[in-house]
Parts: structure tokens; C-alpha cells; sequence
């Protein structure tokens, strides 16, 4: 049977739960770090990282913490660098060999970059405040924020294209002539040369491409799917009653999505479960699924208690293969 990890915030420090029972019962682990957390990725059931908010830790030229690693039995601190006070990890994505988290705030961004090999973090600066991270390999990695898309290519961070009056909350990428946008009025699909609206929808805040399958959602509880590509969509407006600030899945008829009410709810390819909430936070912002060959697949939510600050809202992640 599968196991789910529910990562959440009691409070005062991060929890992290889990279950092998479909959510009958739970095992806890927490970490005393006092912060929140807004992103989730995976590279294995003993290797996962969330990233968040560090301020109650790393201040200006302070040792800098957004980042929590879990090791498959313990939750732990990792220092990125040296902090720049009022900035937010909002997004991260990880794959083997690499980890990549965008730390930003109003004009002022940074992508951090983890070599395994090298057991060392490095980072790429800009003037944008970053949302999301995403990418197909170590070479060729997405980042979106206000409104533009950049990619990382193993050695340099360098601008794609920009998407003109709109803000990039989330993405997914498939390969450079492939990559899925969430934006501040719908779903877009960029080809490697121009950005086709595929949803017009008010707040798109995270997006998970499966090939032609495509699941979008964000504020105001809207999820929309697609089996065609983005040509035609199927929504649940009544299924969530919070903004949806995570949603993934390795196949169509096994999706998960979360959102900042507390609601925990798995697709199965024709209708949504019930909410599944362990209750262990307020508001769950990522989720994550792990493929695993001898126990089987791992789902991963992220969660924390609610604060709204703006636009500073985070997806994610989490969220895509």
C-alpha cells in the first residue's frame, strides 16, 4: 500500500506526517525551527525538501535557512548562504544530483542551486521576484516570476521570454517546447517560441502536466483538468472551498491537490475523495508523489498555518513529475 507524507505547520514548527492506511492513521515527525513553509519537493521517500520562510532564523549576512530536509527519519535545517532580510523561499524543485529554490522578494530574487556531488549551494541573482521552480533535468531548469520565464542551464540563468502585464505564479515543464505556465488570468502553454492562453481563469496559481493531461488550480477553490492537451477543460468550481495552492500526480487517475482551508482531496480519474485532512495544519500549500518500486507510490502534501502577505501565495510545487 501506497504511503502519504503530509508536511504542516503546528503553530510554532513544521510537522510532518504520515500514513500508510490511505489516512486512517498517521505518524508524526516535527523539527523546532519556528518558520512556514510555502514549496515541496522530492527525489525519494528518504530525500525530501521544503522551503520557506526564514525569517525567524536568518537575517541580513546571517546564515540563511529556508530549506528543511527530511532523510526518511528526521527533519533538519540546511544552510543556503548568507540571508538577505525579508526574503521567502516560494518555490523548490529537486532531481537527482541537484536541489533548485528561488528565494525573493519584491523586486529582488535569487536562484540557489544545491550540488550533491559537490555538497555545496550556489546561486544566480536577478531583479525578480521569483514564484515557482521547475524543470527536466540539471541542465534545463524553469523559473517564472512577475512576468517572465527564465531558464537555468547548468551554468547560467537567462531570460526566455515575458508574458506582458500578467504575473507567473507556477509552472511545469515537459521540455523547452513544452512548458505549462499557472498565471494571473488562466493557463498557458509555451513552445519554445510564443505563450498560447489555453484557460482564462482569475488566479491560476499552480499547474501539473502529465503529457496531454493537464490539471490547473489556484484561487477561489477553482480545478480545472484536460486530457487533450489544454483544448478543452472539465472543472470542479464546488469541490474545495479554499484557494488551491498544490496539486500533482503521476498519472490521470491518481491526483492530488491541497489547499489553504485544510483540504486534503484525491482525484481518481472521474470524481474527487472526500477531504482527507489529518489535521495536523491550517493550510496546505504543496503536494508531491513519489514512484516507488518496491513499497509503491508516496504522496507528499505540504502545509503550514495560514498568512496572507499579498501575492506571496505559493503552489506547490508543488505538484509536478
Amino acid at each position: 500500500m501506497s504511503r502519504v507524507f503530509i508536511a504542516g505547520h503546528d503553530g510554532t514548527d513544521p510537522v510532518l506526517c504520515y500514513t500508510d492506511d490511505k489516512g486512517s492513521s498517521w505518524t508524526t515527525k516535527t523539527v523546532d525551527n519556528d518558520r512556514k513553509a510555502y514549496s515541496l519537493w522530492g527525489i525519494s521517500r528518504n530525500e525530501l525538501w521544503l522551503a520557506g520562510n526564514p525569517e525567524a532564523i536568518g537575517g541580513e549576512g546571517e546564515a540563511y535557512e529556508p530549506v528543511t530536509k527530511f532523510d526518511g527519519t528526521s527533519l533538519s535545517d540546511d544552510n543556503i548562504g548568507e540571508g538577505t532580510s525579508g526574503k521567502e523561499a516560494l518555490g523548490c524543485w529537486a532531481v537527482e544530483g541537484g536541489v533548485f529554490v528561488v528565494v525573493s522578494k519584491t523586486g529582488d530574487g535569487d536562484l540557489y542551486i544545491y550540488d550533491a556531488e559537490d555538497d555545496d549551494w550556489d546561486s544566480e541573482s536577478g531583479s525578480v521576484r521569483w514564484r515557482d521552480v521547475n524543470g527536466v533535468s540539471l541542465t534545463e531548469v524553469y523559473v517564472v516570476g512577475d512576468s517572465v520565464l527564465h531558464k537555468w542551464d547548468g551554468s547560467s540563468l537567462s531570460l526566455v521570454d515575458t508574458l506582458s502585464n500578467k504575473v507567473l505564479h507556477g509552472v511545469s515543464a515537459l521540455s523547452e517546447t513544452e512548458i505549462w505556465i499557472a498565471a494571473s488570468d488562466g493557463v498557458y502553454l509555451y513552445d519554445g517560441a510564443d505563450f498560447t492562453q489555453k484557460l482564462a481563469k482569475t488566479n491560476a496559481y499552480c499547474v501539473h502536466a502529465l503529457s496531454s493531461n493537464v490539471i490547473a488550480a489556484g484561487g477561489a477553490g477553482f480545478v480545472a483538468l484536460s486530457t487533450d492537451g489544454g483544448d478543452t477543460w472539465t472543472e470542479y468550481d464546488s469541490t474545495f472551498t479554499g484557494d488551491i495552492h498544490g496539486i500533482f500526480g503521476r498519472r490521470y487517475q491518481e491526483i492530488w491537490a491541497v489547499s489553504d482551508d485544510g483540504e486534503v482531496k484525491r482525484f481518481d480519474g472521474s470524481a474527487w475523495s472526500a477531504d482527507l485532512d489529518p489535521g495536523s495544519g491550517t493550510a496546505y500549500w504543496g503536494v508531491w508523489q513519489e514512484v516507488d518500486d518496491s513499497p509503491g507510490i508516496s504522496i507528499v502534501a505540504l502545509s503550514f498555518e495560514f498568512e496572507k502577505k499579498g501575492r506571496m501565495k505559493k503552489v506547490g510545487p508543488t505538484r509536478r513529475a
